[in-house]
């Protein structure tokens, strides 16, 4: 009988959380990077045809992918909340005036308190993130500054012993009366929750940092007021319903992953960022060396130019065959090299190539200067080009 109790017993985050939800969690590695690959492949209309030996590869791409994406829109919907209803909310100091009797926080304090101070520092961070200018700087501080005072003010209102209702004395008696170094607590655990999705907006502003587009300003101010909401659904939700909280939190970063897609241009979606940085992608442009029998084909649709049989003797057009074996494409950008195609952007054209054609690509670095020209077959293949050859 006291084993069927026991098992009766609801157990406490983590344990519990992931007792029951962990297994189920890894497929959202697979998920998320699933979505992604998904969304940047539509962006450039093309679905790769992968065979099933290089599935597992594929697989181990969308779940490496998808754990950069749990670490970031963990850190931006999910922790920030859960600090707020474990540390904050059920505080002995708070418990009182945000949670009713049946300890179920209030929806109405958790935005007051804590949602729209949060919406303040994540606002004037992006301002901050995306301008990266002395008076953004100052936007960020002010943010900080204000959003906590707006807590702290929240912290050192005491309640009337016996009474939900705040006691409406003033101010500066509230903060004298109050617990100094537990509100200072409380306030840094609100920082820390603020500095943690800070952090994952520094990751993505890492990433996707190329360039700044007119619609980014909608996206921040859809992106700032998701998150607040989130955080405080999370927040209210976390206590009762553990599992429904971490849906909210999924729910959100597939919505922002979406709307992401549909708002920005092509170049600056989150998805085509991060396959830049495994040098895919628009914006990415290199030198494109491929063997001989490919100019015929790429000459035909007017990629190269002049083919080698329309070639007039004693001509080298930029682009077309060379005595040395190798076709080169100039200013080209690879969108995917997943599959037995590469997918190439060139010259205002989009055409794929059998694998088997492409020999190698140089990728010009304008930020090395005086590198040694590279000498014999490389030199040829490169056309000469003094940059560096990576």
């Amino acid at each position: 009988m006291s084993a069927l109790l026991e098992s009766k017993e609801e157990k406490t985050f983590p344990e519990s959380w992931f007792g029951k939800a962990w297994d189920p969690s890894l497929l959202l590695l697979p998920l998320l990077g699933g979505s992604l690959l998904g969304f940047y492949y539509a962006s450039i209309e093309y679905f790769p045809e992968v065979a099933w030996q290089a599935s597992l590869t594929y697989l181990a791409v969308m779940s490496a992918i998808g754990a950069l994406l749990v670490v970031v829109y963990g850190l931006l919907l999910f922790i920030p909340g859960w600090i707020w209803s474990e540390f904050l909310i059920h505080d002995h100091l708070l418990q009182p005036r945000m949670c009713r009797e049946n300890d179920q926080p209030k929806k109405v304090s958790v935005l007051v308190s804590f949602g729209f101070p949060f919406f303040l520092i994540i606002a004037s961070a992006h301002v901050a993130l995306e301008f990266q200018e002395t008076w953004s700087s100052l936007v960020l501080v002010a943010g900080v500054v204000v959003s906590s005072l707006i807590v702290w003010s929240t912290l050192c209102w005491k309640s009337t012993p016996g009474s939900s209702e705040v006691n409406r004395q003033s101010l500066l008696f509230s903060i004298r009366t109050a617990d100094w170094k537990r509100v200072l607590v409380l306030l840094g655990r609100f920082e820390l929750s603020s500095f943690a999705s800070i952090c994952a907006l520094v990751i993505i502003y890492s990433v996707a940092n190329q360039s700044r587009y007119e619609e980014s300003g909608r996206m921040l101010v859809v992106c700032t007021i998701v998150v607040a909401l989130t955080n405080s659904l999370v927040a209210f939700y976390f206590r009762a319903k553990q599992l429904l909280s971490v849906q909210c939190a999924i729910g959100a970063a597939l919505l922002l992953l979406a709307l992401g897609n549909v708002i920005v241009k092509k170049e600056a979606r989150l998805p085509s960022q991060i396959m830049g940085l495994f040098g895919m992608g628009f914006g990415h442009p290199v030198t494109l060396i491929l063997k001989k029998e490919a100019a015929e084909i790429l000459g035909s649709e007017g990629i190269l130019g002049e083919t080698p049989a329309q070639k007039p003797e004693g001509a080298n057009p930029q682009g077309s065959g060379s005595e040395s074996g190798v076709v080169k494409i100039e200013q080209a950008e690879i969108l995917s090299r997943l599959g037995a195609e590469y997918v190439i952007r060139a010259k205002h054209r989009r055409f794929s190539v059998p694998k088997d054609m492409v020999l190698s690509w140089v990728v010009d670095d304008p930020s090395k200067e005086n590198v040694k020209v590279p000498k014999g077959p490389l030199a040829l293949a490169s056309g000469g080009d003094p940059r560096a050859m990576r």
